[in-house]
């Protein structure tokens, strides 16, 4: 879906100013949630990672398209992705140093 170039605009505008806000706060200890809702069920959604401490995360990029399952076993829900995305994940436990 092509978004108009107000829309487009309002959504910069929205996660500039949800970022400043964040920055401004240095009590921060949790992520924020932006969201925005549009025509047609359209939802997008943004999140920020506001630790002040180094979580150790990782990110992954995945495309669209791509063929998915629940990791649950046999009876495991199983699905091609409709949309590409961008997965987190932060552990609580740092990364093995090499010496």
């Amino acid at each position: 879906m092509k978004l108009s170039r107000r829309t487009s605009l309002a959504l910069l505008t929205s996660a500039a100013i949800v970022t400043a806000s964040v920055q401004s706060n240095n009590s921060a200890r949790a992520c924020t949630r932006a969201m925005y809702v549009g025509a047609d069920n359209m939802v997008i959604t943004g999140r920020s990672m506001d630790w002040n401490e180094d979580v150790y995360s990782n990110a992954w990029v995945f495309p669209r398209g791509m063929t998915r399952d629940g990791a649950a076993g046999s009876n495991s829900i199983k699905w091609t992705s409709k949309h590409g995305s961008l997965s987190c994940r932060a552990t609580t436990q740092a990364p093995p140093t090499h010496e």
